[in-house]
């Protein structure tokens, strides 16, 4: 085996154990998704992620309950067999939804 193998094998194992641990701090990540560290979050807890989606590194999805004073009810949904590419900011403050397959 060369060593990207190796490479892509550990970084592959990473992302599986990052997810694992952000897990709990989400609404809901779906089978087979992946977040691949670094990741940013402030507040995860109104992001939805479907099955078999890809967050790559530099990510940084936030819902934002309360910016100046001001509440919201943020639900970030990202739909199922979902990419999100590197160093890509999504921040939702009401309703928004990523469709399926994107």
């Amino acid at each position: 085996m060369n060593f990207l193998k190796i490479q892509r094998k550990y970084k592959n194992l990473r992302s599986r154990v990052f997810t694992a641990l952000v897990r709990p701090s989400f609404g809901s990540i779906g089978r087979g998704s992946l977040i691949h560290p670094p990741f940013h979050s402030n507040n995860a807890r109104g992001i939805f992620i479907g099955e078999n989606c890809s967050i790559f590194w530099d990510g940084w999805l936030d819902a934002v309950f309360q910016y100046a004073g001001e509440k919201f009810q943020p639900h970030l949904e990202i739909g199922n067999d979902t990419y999100i590419g590197r160093r890509c900011h999504i921040i939702a403050c009401g309703h928004l939804r990523i469709g399926r397959n994107v």
